[in-house]
């Protein structure tokens, strides 16, 4: 939290105190090109050679891949650990990155409905053709997202199927027309198949805020 013109004082008394000081400085901008990069690099190595020798990191996930000559001491990788991009140009593959965490829940009703029947609140889904809709025990009490700006969709045995109509508090409705779908069945609301950055994209937002977000009431599992 110090500026400049302050933190190379502040080293240089810690250090006369005994303490062992670590430098350290988070990228505004570390994930996109902008002129503000350069400045706190310089800014950061300023201060780095006037207060030398000290243990420095300034390193995030996406600087970690932009800036190798920056990791210094200490990186501090956050949304790369999840398997998910920090870059919105970028996908985990590119990166070579693999998703960590699968929110999954099941299929606890199975629906045939006609042509111009509507689904979910607001009845803002209208069927263009007969189809079968499942409807998944996961929804905006969960923490998953209700609004989006673009079609989103779940995955069934890696295959992905069409949110349709509103997300409700503990239920969401997903088209699987031609699939063979039972009651019980796995659906995969991010993971492998439906990676959460595109969920996050649907929704216009970053996939840090979706991991973020989940509510107490889905259980946690670790493997």
């Amino acid at each position: 939290g110090f500026k400049v013109t302050e933190i190379i004082k502040v080293i240089k008394n810690l250090k006369a105190e005994g303490f062992t000081c670590v430098l350290a400085m988070h990228f505004a901008n570390a994930d996109v090109d902008h002129p503000l990069n350069e400045q706190q690099k310089q800014q950061f190595l300023q201060v780095k050679q006037a207060c030398d020798p000290v243990l420095a990191s300034c390193c995030n996930s996406a600087a970690i891949y932009k800036w190798p000559e920056l990791h210094f001491d200490y990186v501090r990788p956050g949304i790369m650990l999840y398997g998910a991009s920090p870059f919105a140009d970028k996908t985990i593959h590119v990166l070579d990155l693999k998703p960590v965490m699968t929110f999954s829940a099941e299929v606890i009703a199975l629906n045939h409905i006609q042509t111009n029947e509507h689904v979910g609140y607001g009845s803002t889904f209208c069927a263009k053709q007969a189809m079968d809709i499942a409807i998944v025990s996961i929804g905006y009490g969960d923490g998953y997202p209700r609004a989006y700006i673009k079609q989103n969709y779940v995955a069934i045995d890696k295959q992905l199927c069409a949110v349709v109509g509103r997300v409700s508090m503990d239920m969401l409705a997903i088209d699987v027309t031609g699939l063979q779908i039972k009651l019980g069945t796995p659906v995969e609301l991010w993971g492998a198949h439906r990676l959460v950055d595109d969920v996050a994209d649907a929704n216009g937002t970053i996939g840090y805020e979706l991991l973020c977000r989940l509510s107490n009431r889905p259980t946690r599992k670790s493997s």
